[in-house]
């Protein structure tokens, strides 16, 4: 028999059973059962319920298999849903006449169940679960109670359902595929949910008696042809009539005033339809997939129409929406509709209301709608021209992607556009945009830029983000497309310096020349000084690629200009140019030049194989590169030497500076070197041109802080789908690796490329990254000293792994680097130098807790002599060592002041075992709790959830432990735990959890490309090994469900409390204040207090690292 201390009541409330008794006998007092109680107790074969008990709580008994019986007594009034679920060795129950109420589901599996005695005024019988059990069928094959048509178990084509039914129940039918008619008597009021799923053969008549219709009632009833609804039903419910695939007529009476999502869904021989007067709700796929749908009237009652509500009503040619619709969305892939008409109600149009509608031709938006959402009119390859009014004010990405047949835009209003609005909108004529403040985003026009809009650079230039110049803009297909005249009228006239340095690979060696001349036919005798400055600017850039007569002909056309005095003195002013032009020979290299170039070419140098070799490197001239590189002695050094290094570092095959470039830079100022090549990064890095192989030198000869610099604006280089493999990205991310950098080697490690790195080295990976890698440069003590002059500056290294700064002079803490008396270039070095390690601190420490969770989830073990030279001499990684549980030969210790020490403060001699970061499933809950209470009365925060993370029993989670939560999308494609495979564009998306088998659903099942915010429902999960990585993903999944609840102010994450640890329950207090969750709030405190009553309520548990 059980005992009182295998009871956790409260206030009357029997919240949990720990025992493990088989036959239990619930203590007197107890007012009622709680959800959850005695789930999954599998060895309870008998319970006793004392007279007193008033209620059954939610799934109280669930996955109780070895139940057999119960006595409920009749002080009980109600059970709750999902009471007894599972209970699948229960063969009878008595419900007392005193119970008023059961839940849905109640009953639900109780597959062994033959006998159950339920009051007759419980009216929901229907709805219990009932038909899963084995209840006794009567000749005909029916099982009825309480008036409640349960379930059919016969096999019979035709059935008539008996007089005395009142209510069909749900699932009565399900699956009934040999069914093909039934007669329904005239004293039923109901049917149930499902009711008549699946049965594909089935055609029915409801009686017009029946007044409520449940979700699912029709789901898959194929050979359904017509139906008519009776006058008493108000609403139809979600998915009633899904997948009737031969439903060709419905008749929905005057009194309905709601239609519920998915309600019509895949009907597609339904032609026509009439929604009475009095709808307003049209729910969320209501009518996809209708195909054959012609024509549908919309009453003016109707005020809300959902997404997708008409999605691929591909039949489908005119709507009108009523007044009183706020909000434009559902006709996602509707595409014969010709016309639609907005009310002037309409304050959106939301994400995908018009996508793909090929045969839209025209649309009017209406002054007062505010937003047009993502992909709104995106392939509506009819529609030809779009005025957006002034009320608009922002438009979602790609919202007209794939218009191939807009020519004209108006957008009269202050409008901020998101990436790719017109993308695929080649045959755009016109953009008008009527406020200097509108904005569009980057890849406006997508990889392709209209050729027709070329003529409106200028106007749409200060409207377009950099990346839209940039990559989109001028590409070279657009200026093919172009005439010599219509190229030179664009660079003399519309030449903007923003534009300047992606010229030249827009004009090709082929195209050049013709340009040129159309140049020196544009600059005439009258032309202005900016004309004249911009023919001047043509010859200096593109000199190169043009014949000496063409230049000779803009030249002329210069001096014979009356504004061209300027000009001329830009082109004098190049000796080289001069030269050429007036036939004179090259100028000799310098003594110290053709070292350089015997560097880079190592026969060949001439100035011309030089420039060559320049150019098909680099797609630059040694012109075009920066000129500020120095000689030790502050003189500007050849112009040669840039390139020269550059060319000699790019066959370079090996980490740093070759021995030949060495001995170059030797003569050369450092700084000044750092910056031409941290200027040359960022200017032609990001580029998707020949140019980005500038990173491969760059990287050679790069220093630390020119490597910190560009390793931080590397990230920003990804374009487009292509994320960290964009051909800017990926090129950087292998020129990284030829670093000898700290700054490198992090970058490496962020990329997952630190084993390419040290192969690169002849090192290996683990010994790089304890030993190179986490160098913050601290002193064995964690500290580092700085001179000022007047006095030392000392920086600590805290156990929050924060750096905090003591005075030599005073002795005492101050907040920044002390700049009083102080030397001024010292302290500007030392303020320099703190903010760089302190911005080091923070990246060594979060690449550590990466690292560190990847072997707290893998349990993977480190030999100890590699452990204890790492976590116990690096200043940094000891601090962290510090922050963390440690597990070796099965016992637990952490460092501490001195050494190691276990969970009672006691020292801990490490031994020669292998050392794993500890996991709390391998500890029982006291060695748990005391590591609990070690880290918080020293106030020591974890670098991720180690000792905070709750543990589940992962021999007793029920497949069914997370149905009916809704997970955002967003949510589990960034969790540590999933992996999202992503086929056919979003069309199939397969989510899995490390360590588990679950079965994960969409919910928002409809074709489109995913949103963080659409909800997926993990069906059912197992646990087919009990491992790290199955725990951590339980462990996310009960933190994320209940975050779930107490967000939707759900008290029933009372039932779910005990799982979970003090840190996460002030997590969830947090999460019910911001959301205004009142009841979890109060519920929440109320369990904070009588469970952990001496915890402080400020006490912060984790750093903000990963």
């Amino acid at each position: 028999m059980s005992s009182s201390a295998d009871f956790v009541i409260k206030d009357g409330e029997l919240e949990k059973y720990t025992g493990s008794e088989s036959d239990v006998v619930i203590p007197d007092g107890v007012k009622s059962i709680g959800g959850y109680a005695f789930r999954g107790c599998r060895s309870l074969t008998s319970i006793e319920i004392p007279e007193g008990v008033t209620s059954i709580g939610w799934c109280a008994f669930y996955d109780c298999r070895s139940l057999m019986s119960i006595t409920i007594p009749n002080s009980v009034t109600s059970i709750e849903g999902m009471a007894f679920c599972d209970c699948s060795s229960l063969a009878s129950i008595i419900i007392p006449s005193s119970v008023t109420s059961i839940g849905d589901g109640a009953f639900s599996r109780c597959s062994s169940l033959t006998k159950i005695t339920i009051p007759e005024h419980i009216a929901n019988a229907g709805s219990l679960g009932l038909e899963s059990c084995k209840l006794s069928a009567d000749a005909d094959g029916h099982i009825i109670m309480n008036h409640v048509y349960i379930h059919y178990c016969g096999t019979d084509s035709h059935i008539s359902v008996p007089n005395s039914v009142t209510s069909i129940g749900s699932h009565a039918f399900d699956d009934c595929r040999s069914l093909t008619s039934i007669t329904i008597p005239g004293g039923v009021t109901s049917i149930g949910k499902e009711a008549f799923y699946n049965c594909h053969s089935l055609g029915i008549t409801i009686p017009d008696s029946v007044t409520s219709i449940g979700d699912g009632a029709f789901y898959g009833c194929g050979s359904l042809t017509a139906i008519t609804i009776p006058e008493g039903v108000t609403s139809i419910g979600e998915k009633v009539f899904y997948g009737c695939r031969s439903l060709a007529n419905i008749t929905i009476p005057e009194g309905v005033t709601s239609i519920g999502n998915c309600a019509f869904y895949d009907c597609y021989s339904l032609a026509s339809i009439t929604i009475p007067e009095g709808v307003t709700s049209i729910g969320s796929h209501a009518f996809d997939d209708c195909r054959s749908l012609t024509s549908i009237t919309i009453p003016e009652s109707v005020t809300c129409i959902d997404y997708d509500a008409f999605h691929n009503c591909s039949s489908l040619t005119s709507i009108t929406i009523p007044e009183g619709v706020t909000s434009i969305s559902g006709f996602y892939d509707c595409s014969s509709l010709t016309s639609v008409t907005i009310p002037e109600s309409a304050t959106s149009i939301d994400n995908y209301a018009f996508y793909c509608c090929s045969s839209l031709t025209s649309i009017t938006i209406p002054e007062g709608v505010t937003s047009i959402g993502y992909r709104a009119f995106s392939g509506c390859s009819s529609l030809t021209s779009i005025t957006i009014p002034e009320s608009v004010t922002s438009i979602g990405c790609s919202a007209f992607w794939g218009c191939g047949s807009l020519r004209t835009v108006t957008m009269l209003g202050k409008i901020k556009a998101d990436e790719g609005i017109f993308a695929g909108c080649m045959a755009l004529e016109n953009i008008d945009i009527c406020s200097p403040k509108t904005t569009l985003g980057k890849e406006t026009f997508g990889e392709g830029y209209p050729p027709a809009l070329i003529p409106q650079v200028e106007a749409l230039l200060p409207h377009l983000a950099d990346s839209t110049v940039k990559s989109s803009l001028l590409r070279k297909e657009v200026w093919d497309e172009l005439s010599p005249e219509l190229c030179a009228e664009i660079y003399l006239t519309r030449r903007k310096e923003t534009l300047t340095t992606i010229y030249d690979s827009l004009i090709g060696k082929e195209n050049a020349d013709a340009i040129g001349r159309a140049v020196a036919a544009r600059t005439t005798a009258n032309s202005t000084a900016k004309l004249c400055g911009a023919a001047a600017a043509y010859i200096l850039q593109f000199q190169q690629k043009m014949t000496a007569e063409t230049k000779k002909a803009i030249y002329a056309a210069l001096k014979a200009a009356s504004k061209g005095a300027d000009a001329l003195r830009k082109l004098e002013a190049d000796e080289d140019l001069m030269q050429s032009l007036n036939g004179e020979k090259e100028r000799e290299l310098s003594p110290f030049e053709k070292k350089c170039a015997a560097v880079a070419l190592k026969s060949d140098v001439s100035r011309f194989a030089l420039e060559r070799r320049v150019k098909e490197a680099f797609s630059l001239l040694p012109s075009e590169l920066p000129d500020t590189l120095l000689r030790k002695d502050g003189a500007p050094a050849p112009a040669d030497v840039l390139p020269c290094l550059l060319l000699a570092e790019l066959q370079n095959d090996r980490p740093g500076r070759l021995p030949e470039t060495a001995a170059l830079a030797e003569d050369l100022d450092e700084s000044s070197l750092q910056r031409t090549l941290l200027s040359l990064g960022k200017q032609h890095l990001g580029d998707r041109s020949q140019r980005i192989n500038l990173a491969y030198p760059i990287c050679h000869m790069a220093g630390e802080d020119t490597m910190r610099v560009l390793t931080a604006k590397a990230p920003a280089w990804r374009t487009g789908l292509s994320g960290i493999d964009a051909l800017p990205l990926r090129t950087f991310r292998m020129a990284n690796r030829y670093s000898d950098t700290h700054a490198a080697m992090m970058f490496a490690e962020r990329y997952n490329e630190l084993d390419k790195y040290a192969a690169l080295r002849g090192l290996d990976e683990d010994t790089l990254r304890e030993c190179a890698l986490i160098d913050s440069g601290l002193d064995a003590d964690g500290t580092k000293t700085f001179d000022l002059g007047n006095g030392t500056l000392t920086a600590v290294l805290e156990a929050d792994l924060t750096l905090s700064l003591i005075s030599g002079i005073t002795g005492k803490t101050v907040k920044s680097v002390p700049k009083k008396g102080a030397d001024p270039q010292k302290y500007e070095e030392t303020k320099a130098a703190v903010a760089a390690l302190r911005k080091d601190i923070k990246k060594l420490a979060k690449l550590r807790a990466q690292r560190l969770k990847m072997l707290y989830l893998s349990g993977a073990a480190t030999p100890a002599d590699a452990w204890s030279a790492a976590n116990l001499k690096n200043p940094l990684l000891e601090r962290v060592a510090r922050l963390l549980v440690w597990t070796q030969d099965g016992n637990t210790f952490t460092v501490s002041d001195g050494g190691c020490v276990d969970a009672d403060g006691r020292a801990y001699t490490l031994t020669g075992a292998p050392i794993a970061v500890a996991h709390p499933m391998e500890m029982d809950a006291k060695l748990r709790a005391k590591w609990q209470g070690y880290l918080l009365e020293r106030g020591l925060r974890q670098p991720f959830l180690q000792m905070w993370e709750s543990v589940a029993d992962l021999d007793h989670i029920a497949p069914d432990r997370y149905k009916g939560s809704m997970i955002p999308y967003g949510k589990l494609r960034f969790a540590d735990c999933t992996t999202v495979e992503d086929f056919d564009f979003h069309e199939e998306i397969i989510i899995s959890f490390a360590g588990c088998k679950t079965d994960v659903e969409r919910i928002d099942s409809f074709p489109h490309e995913i949103n963080s915010t659409d909800r997926f429902e993990v069906v059912s999960v197992s646990v087919p090994e009990k491992t790290r990585e199955a725990s951590h993903s339980i462990a996310w999944l009960d933190y994320t469900t209940a975050a779930d609840r107490v967000a939707r102010d759900d008290v029933t994450i009372r039932d779910l409390l005990p799982v979970f640890t003090l840190q996460q329950i002030a997590d969830f207090t947090a999460l019910a204040s911001e959301s205004g969750s009142t009841n979890c709030t109060a519920l929440l405190l109320d369990y904070k207090n009588k469970t952990y009553p001496d915890a402080d309520p400020l006490a912060e548990f984790t750093l903000d690292l990963l």
